[in-house]
């Protein structure tokens, strides 16, 4: 990996099972895309990689010839502080936990795992890393990004925040630089759900669809998109009301069927998830384990037989047999 910018993410994946590191790579390529996605198929490799560029993340089997998993962490701890390691093992033992809490690492993984708890650890590092451990849309495609862009630049506000319905942050266009958009996004949520329960209050049929707040130096104008999502364009007095609110109710029109290919996209990678599990179970079927005091590859029914395989994955792989 060579000449990464510095406004580009990485995660490393690193694994000797040439199959499982396939299924691992396609589902996290897949699932954030605004992330570019390594592989090294062992710690050697890995390590050569982490030396010549920075990886926010790095997932590791721990069972690797010459250099495990948790030497790997180590070396790479060294060459990068700030990286976030995740140990994968089969071999969940007491002392293997008590060394991964040494090193203050990210997370530690049994096998076999599912896609929901890759998904759901690396989301963890992600959301460490950017500073943020709201919900959010995974993977925001570039079109909705532009459109929330010519929003800001066609209306003259400061900024522009797509929040969902329930009140959080998923993107912002401009200058948010000294602004509390958490408790902005939360309070217009807020009150877009007030306006909806005085409509039932009052057995109205109509639907409330914006809503202006006005103040000495910044007003803020907030439009519904799809029931889900909301816009909160927030501008100064010296801006006309008239613009922004004729630009924010067409780029309202123009969100909803982008935001619904989006949700449509996490539906697909929920739907790859499961495909990726079943590819991980057929795989552990064939599965071929490294038995530690040898060195020697064995089959995994050959490693149960000699006792190396902990208790909760020899009962998780018989209810497969």
């Amino acid at each position: 990996m060579t000449n990464q910018g510095a406004d580009t993410r990485h995660l490393l994946i690193v694994d000797d099972e040439h199959e499982i590191l396939k299924a691992l790579t396609n589902y996290l390529s897949k699932l954030y895309d605004a992330y570019t996605v390594d592989t090294a198929n062992s710690g050697a490799a890995a390590l050569e990689k982490i030396k010549k560029g920075s990886y926010e993340l790095i997932i590791t089997d721990y069972m690797m010839p010459t250099m495990n998993g948790l030497e790997l962490a180590k070396a790479a701890r060294k060459i990068s502080p700030d990286t976030k390691v995740v140990l994968i093992t089969a071999y969940g033992n007491k002392e293997l936990r008590s060394s991964v809490e040494d090193l203050n690492l990210e997370g530690f993984i049994d096998k076999p795992f599912s896609m929901a708890q890759i998904r759901e650890i690396v989301e963890k590092a992600i959301g460490s890393m950017n500073g943020d451990d709201q919900p959010n849309m995974q993977g925001l495609s570039e079109p909705l990004r532009d459109k929330l862009n010519k929003l800001q630049a066609d209306s003259g506000a400061s900024c522009v925040l797509l929040l969902s319905a329930n009140g959080y942050t998923v993107e912002t266009a401009g200058v948010t630089s000294g602004m509390d958009t958490s408790n902005i996004s939360a309070l217009v949520a807020a009150n877009f759900a007030a306006s909806s329960e005085l409509a039932r209050i009052l057995k109205s049929n109509s639907v409330f669809k914006s809503s202006f707040h006005e103040g000495p130096e910044y007003n803020i104008y907030a439009h519904d998109v799809d029931g889900d999502f909301l816009l909160a364009v927030i501008f100064g007095s010296e801006t006309k009301p008239g613009a922004v609110w004729h630009y924010t109710k067409q780029t309202a029109v123009e969100l909803a069927p982008l935001i619904a290919d989006q949700k449509e996209a996490e539906i697909d990678s929920d739907n790859l998830a499961e495909a990726m599990n079943a590819e991980l179970d057929n795989l552990l079927d064939d599965e071929i384990l490294v038995d530690i005091g040898t060195g020697e590859l064995i089959t995994f029914e050959d490693a149960m037989n000699a006792g190396l395989v902990p208790s909760e994955l020899k009962e998780s792989k018989k209810g497969k047999m």
